[in-house]
Parts: C-alpha cells; structure tokens; sequence
C-alpha cells in the first residue's frame, strides 16, 4: 500500500508534500531495557538498519534534513543522539523527544542552524539545572558558585541567538533611520557605527 502523503518524483525518491513529523522510536534491547530503535515518520515506524528498504530509507533521509540540515542519516542521527544525551533533563526518551520537538517547531534551514539551536537549548538547559542547585545550595558558596555559572550559561546562549540571527541574515547589513535632522540630514546607524548622510 502506497502513502497517501507521498509522491515520487523524476529520481524515485520518495517526498512528503505535507510536513513531516518526526518521533524517536524506541524497543526492548538484550537486556530488557527500552533503546533507541529508529524514528518514527508521519505515523510510520523506520527501523535503523543497514539492510532498510530503498523507500524507507529516503523517507528518512528527508526527514532528517528537513530536521536537522544533515543529508546523511548516520550523521544526523548522531547529532540527534549526542545532542539528546548532553541534555539529561528527564532521561534519554524525554530528551530526545524535546530535542526533536524543538528542532521541528524551530524549522532550522541547515545543519549549521541546527547545531546552533542546538547549543542554544544545552546552554538554556544548563543554566537553568546551575539556577536550580543555586537555590537548594546548603553552603553560601555552593549558591554564588552556582547562580554565577548560570548566568555566564544564559549570557552565553544570547550569544548563540545573535550568532544564529547573524547567520540567517548571512551577512547582510541592516540599517535604521534613527531621526531625520531640520536640514534634511539623517541619522543612520549600522555595523555599530554612526555617520552622517545628505
């Protein structure tokens, strides 16, 4: 049975015409307990294996690089994973979930964008675990140690914002009319500096 979303273009690869949504995929290993399996792809389960089906594994392949920027499922995946693992705010399944959440409601346009949204939510998530101990700190010192750590931690994810607004801008310049002067002077500014134009 076909899907209904899919249709296949001149090169036989398979491509959504609506959204896609990504879910990680999760099963029992070896040892009882519950492990990464695959994705899960508009309501369809791909199991990551090296014998995938051809239309599985370009249904995959989109996916993930309209997720995270990388056409190539292993890396993709592994900046997934890795990422998801840095995070340890409710466990692995929580994590990677949100990270998947947050790179879907995100829309990043590259792997750049979504390496720095990614930094964005592991400096976030680190302040904040640093706020939190900072507030249950017995010891004065522990609280200071950890409210000033978390604030570099929040300073340092702006700085990730503003790279990333730099990069979507690539490199293009803005520029404000800050006022115009009585004798047809504006005031401009742009790049940080300030000049004066007839």
């Amino acid at each position: 049975m076909s899907n209904p979303l899919a249709t296949k273009n001149t090169n036989n690869l398979v491509q959504l015409n609506e959204e896609k949504r990504i879910e990680p995929l999760f099963g029992p290993g070896e040892d009882g307990e519950e492990h990464f399996r695959g994705l899960v792809v508009n309501g369809r389960n791909i199991e990551l294996t090296l014998d995938m089906p051809k239309e599985e594994k370009a249904l995959l392949t989109t996916a993930l690089k309209d997720l995270t920027g990388h056409s190539n499922i292993d890396s993709a995946v592994g900046f997934l994973l890795n990422t998801a693992e840095t995070l340890c705010i409710g466990g692995s399944a929580s994590d990677l979930k949100y990270l998947i959440s947050f790179l879907h409601e995100m829309k990043p346009a590259d792997a750049i964008e979504a390496k720095l949204l990614a930094q964005f939510l592991l400096l976030e998530a680190t302040a904040a675990k640093l706020l939190h101990n900072a507030k249950h700190a017995d010891v004065i010192l522990h609280g200071e140690f950890n409210y000033k750590h978390s604030m570099k931690a929040m300073n340092l994810s702006q700085q990730v914002i503003q790279s990333l607004m730099k990069y979507k801008a690539k490199g293009a310049q803005q520029i404000n009319i800050v006022h115009m002067n009585g004798d047809s002077k504006a005031v401009f500014t742009g790049g940080g500096c300030n000049t004066k134009n007839k």
